[in-house]
């Protein structure tokens, strides 16, 4: 049984251009649907940016694009400052989730 509770995943990413789709989409496909993922982007040069608008269709998606590289503390605060989930969940922009990370990890709360 899983607890229905918001979860914010906060995706924090500076020039993963190679890895970023699949975090994402391993993010939005989880088992526990009720989330927000708050993308932080901290300054990319590259084709970053251009992947992650290609995701913004989907509401549950909040894109915070920064133009300059800063601190990740900085980067994370922000995020942390918009969070409206009772839970918080972190995942860098070069990782990816297994499907039921999230329903897993409700359960063991339980």
């Amino acid at each position: 049984m899983t607890i229905e509770q918001k979860v914010s995943i906060i995706l924090l990413t500076y020039s993963q251009e190679k890895f970023i789709r699949k975090a994402i989409e391993s993010a939005l496909s989880q088992t526990h649907k009720n989330i927000e993922l708050i993308i932080s982007n901290n300054g990319s040069p590259y084709n970053t940016v251009s992947i992650i608008k290609s995701f913004l269709h989907d509401k549950r998606i909040i894109f915070l694009n920064y133009d300059h590289n800063e601190h990740p503390n900085i980067r994370t605060n922000q995020a942390l400052g918009i969070a409206t989930g009772t839970f918080i969940n972190w995942l860098y922009g070069d990782d990816y989730y297994k499907e039921t990370k999230l329903e897993d990890q409700l359960d063991a709360f339980i």
